[in-house]
């Protein structure tokens, strides 16, 4: 029985693999990139030669207890969207267009014929998270994130001022010298911080910024925290966050959307990719 249950990693399971949960062995850390969209008990036990079926069940029945696997009958609500979006033929995904707000529509209807009316208000948002997330999913993020090197989430410039207020969080003194010349090239003066408690004055006061970059491998900063508190904080839901990483990983920038990014940058840094870049995080052009 057990060889023939097709598990799914889970949302919870997606993050622990991406370093962002307390931390798995590396066994359980195979069986979870082994289960990369669908996989059946016997699947994995071929994919993993040094387990006999005792101990596939030991490792299946612990990674279930800790949410990060599921049988893909009992996978949770807000799991839905990207489940329904990984069964979409590679032509449908193909087809997407860079619209968003249609695809989540789309998903948001197929889910209601499987889950029914949605009475929850807790239910509705949190599937409208993982919409947002289907929605970048379908539309290739991660591989262009791979070509280009950033991610910008479409229409992340809507309702920007001609001159933003920026803010550049970061420990490098030399990469926020690039960023701050970039923007000054673009008639934008940003304000640099490189501590945690500058950076939280930069957003507690009254001329908060309208776009905020933050290197993620800031010291004694957790750039995910600061994200989940701007997305949760009414004060702040204007606050664009660029966050910039040394992680390209699928897990990584799927962590990022979820919260809110606005946008996702690679480093090393590099001069082409932010002249790239930047443009689409401010929508015009810098001459």
């Amino acid at each position: 029985m057990l060889l023939d249950t097709i598990f799914e990693r889970t949302r919870s399971g997606m993050l622990a693999l991406s370093g962002n949960q307390p931390p798995l062995s590396g066994g359980f850390r195979q069986m979870l990139s082994l289960i990369d969209g669908k996989r059946s008990g016997r699947d994995l036990l071929e994919g993993m030669p040094q387990l006999d079926e005792e101990d596939l069940a030991l490792w299946v029945g612990e990674l279930m207890r800790q949410n990060l696997i599921a049988p893909s009958d009992a996978v949770p609500v807000d799991e839905m969207a990207f489940t329904l979006t990984s069964e979409m033929s590679p032509n449908a995904l193909n087809a997407v267009t860079m619209d968003p707000g249609a695809l989540i529509d789309n998903i948001m209807a197929d889910v209601s014929k499987v889950l029914g009316p949605m009475i929850d208000a807790e239910v509705e948002k949190r599937l409208n998270t993982t919409g947002r997330m289907a929605a970048i999913e379908a539309s290739g993020s991660h591989d262009g994130l791979g070509r280009a090197g950033f991610f910008v989430y479409p229409n992340t410039a809507d309702g920007l001022p001609a001159q933003p207020r920026v803010c550049i969080a970061g420990h490098l003194a030399a990469q926020n010298k690039l960023l701050e010349l970039l923007f000054v090239r673009a008639g934008i003066k940003p304000v640099v911080v490189q501590t945690r408690d500058a950076l939280r004055a930069a957003l507690g006061s009254a001329d908060k910024p309208h776009i905020l970059l933050v290197d993620a491998d800031m010291p004694m900063l957790d750039a995910f925290r600061t994200l989940d508190a701007m997305r949760i904080d009414t004060g702040l839901k204007g606050v664009r966050m660029v966050l910039i990483s040394s992680r390209g990983e699928r897990g990584d920038l799927a962590q990022a959307m979820m919260l809110g990014v606005a946008a996702y940058i690679v480093k090393p840094l590099r001069k082409e990719v932010l002249d790239a870049a930047l443009p689409q995080i401010l929508g015009r052009a810098i001459s």
